[in-house]
Formats: structure tokens, sequence, C-alpha cells
């Protein structure tokens, strides 16, 4: 790592969890839906994710991160990486499908009939239940005049 990467705030930012981060998620997902990434190259793309990030780690955790040095830090480990043959890190899992959809791509997804790709969806038979009914065990209520008469009768005795 470059000497940038030695502050404590560059190395809290890149060891912060986007990936499990649901509300980051949620966020960046809602981005990738508006309009900001039509006609974008893939470097526009991908400078609109790392502003993303700066900004909610910046709003989540209160430590103030220089865009330049981050972009400094990933660039020196990117080309570290190259040179030792290590994959890239999941740069690109952002982009793939988020795990909580929005109502359009919900939508988009039922109009389409792919209804198998909308996370927790279950199909749900059309058949009734095939077994015999179970036998009711619970005692049945007395209806008001009914509780009237028999404290009555239990009464006059």
């Amino acid at each position: 790592m470059s000497g940038a990467s030695g502050e404590p705030a560059l190395q809290e930012f890149f060891k912060y969890p986007f990936e499990t981060d649901e509300v980051y998620k949620q966020g960046l997902a809602g981005i990738v839906d508006s309009s900001v990434f039509q006609d974008k190259s893939k470097e526009e793309q991908e400078e609109v994710h790392l502003r993303s990030r700066v900004f909610y780690f910046q709003k989540v955790t209160g430590t103030v991160v220089d865009i330049e040095d981050v972009r400094r830090c990933r660039a020196s480990e990117s080309i570290s990486q190259h040179t030792s043959n290590q994959p890239i890190p999941n740069a690109s899992r952002e982009e793939e499908q988020p795990t909580t959809l929005t109502f359009a791509q919900l939508k988009e997804l039922i109009e389409q009939g792919k209804t198998d790709q909308i996370p927790n969806n279950r199909t749900i038979p059309n058949d009734l239940h095939t077994g015999s009914p179970s036998v009711s065990t619970a005692t049945v209520r007395l209806k008001p005049w009914e509780k009237q008469a028999q404290t009555e009768s239990t009464t006059s005795e």
C-alpha cells in the first residue's frame, strides 16, 4: 500500500463492509435505477460508485476521507494486484442485480414472466390440503343469552 493508505481514515474506508451494508445497497440501487447511469461510460459509472461510497462512508462514520487519496490508493493497489496476479476486488459485484429489488424491477420481472428470478419468491400451489380435517377439541362458547339462562337456572335451584 502507498503512504496515503497508511492513514487510519483510508484504512477504515477500505475495510468498511459496503457489500453487506443493506442501507448502502438500497441507496445504490436507487442511484442505479435513476437516470444517473444512462449514456455513461464504464469509467463514469465507476466514478459515481466511488463517490457514493465516499459520501456514504463519511455520512455513517463521520470520518472525512479525501476522494483523491482514495483514487491514488486504489490505483496503487490495482497495479500491485495486477503484478501479483491476484483477482481485482469485487468492483463489478455492485453492478450485478441487487438483492433488494425496486418496485419497477419487480414489475418488469413479473411482466416478463421471470418470477423465478425474484428473490424470496415462493410458488403457492393451487391445491387444497388433501388430508382429512382435524376434529375440534375446543369447547363451544356460549352466547350471551345462553349464559344468562344458565346462571338463572343454577340460581333458581
